[in-house]
């Protein structure tokens, strides 16, 4: 499995756009296969401040992703917005457990 997981900055002024543009996003990426999850969610403590977290079933499945025309089409939004401050990782994961 590969998680990715990070951060990036929206400026408050764009947050129900960046809203409105990630809700359409999430919404097509769950769709795709391999998916295993796919979320953004705000911080309470820091305006602004976006969490993201991915899961997806392997490498394929995920480079396939970021060939997506819903994340191609992204992109150029994400300019738009403003967002910045990006500091999102790639993980192996080689075993999962519920806690």
């Amino acid at each position: 499995m590969i998680m990715i997981a990070g951060t990036l900055r929206v400026p408050t002024k764009n947050m129900d756009a960046a809203r409105s543009a990630i809700g359409r996003l999430i919404k097509e990426t769950q769709k795709e296969a391999g998916c295993l999850d796919f979320r953004f969610s705000e911080d309470l403590a820091d305006a602004g401040l976006l969490h993201m977290t991915e899961r997806w079933a392997d490498q394929a499945t995920l480079d396939a992703h970021r060939q997506s025309d819903h994340l191609k089409e992204f992109r150029p939004i994400g300019e738009i917005l403003g967002i910045t401050e990006r500091n999102i990782f790639q993980y192996e994961v080689t075993s999962e457990r519920k806690l």
